[in-house]
């Protein structure tokens, strides 16, 4: 009995003296109660894309940690100009490459998109097959993301026939090469 007692009390005994002192465990610093203490919620970042044509006061994407959420990635080029009038292949590719230079300019790759929210105006099966090849090309074939797609009457600026909101993970603030994806 004196043995199974000893050993109890050089089990607990430094347990609890860790958890009172707020010392540093193996677990990191010792919050209340013992247990590991929480970090701070990090601080949303605003993420602009040079490339990509921004409406005045409005991030393309704002970055939590290691997410972004990019919002309304539109068919337009640099110069703000509509890509492939009456083209809806030409309009989703120029729209992932959009959201491809937001994702690089958040410190990611466009492999990192996780999930795909795809607006297409007066939507048809043919339209989704042709929206979907384009995200498969411009993003990562070899782990694409979840897709939604949402059918609509009309967009913000008459012509637009594609619009794509996203969700990244990064999966870490330096990315490899291999998941950096074609640059365009």
């Amino acid at each position: 009995f004196p043995m199974r007692f000893s050993l109890l009390l050089a089990v607990f005994l430094p347990v609890a003296a860790c958890a009172q002192s707020g010392q540093r465990g193996r677990n990191g610093p010792a919050g209340q109660g013992g247990f590991p203490a929480a970090s701070a919620p990090a601080t949303p970042q605003q993420i602009i894309a040079p490339e990509v044509p921004v409406l005045e006061g409005l991030p393309h994407a704002v970055k939590v940690g290691n997410t972004v959420y990019v919002g309304a990635m539109v068919p337009l080029d640099s110069a703000g100009r509509l890509v492939g009038v009456g083209d809806l292949a030409a309009q989703a590719r120029q729209a992932v490459r959009n959201l491809a230079a937001v994702m690089r300019a958040a410190r990611g790759a466009p492999g990192d998109v996780i999930q795909a929210t795809i607006y297409i105006r007066d939507l048809t099966p043919d339209k989704v097959v042709i929206v979907r090849n384009a995200v498969l090309d411009g993003l990562d074939r070899a782990t694409p993301p979840a897709l939604s797609v949402i059918g609509v009457s009309a967009l913000t600026e008459p012509g637009i026939e594609i619009m794509i909101d996203a969700i990244g993970q990064l999966r870490s603030e330096f990315p490899d090469r291999s998941r950096l994806g074609r640059e365009r």
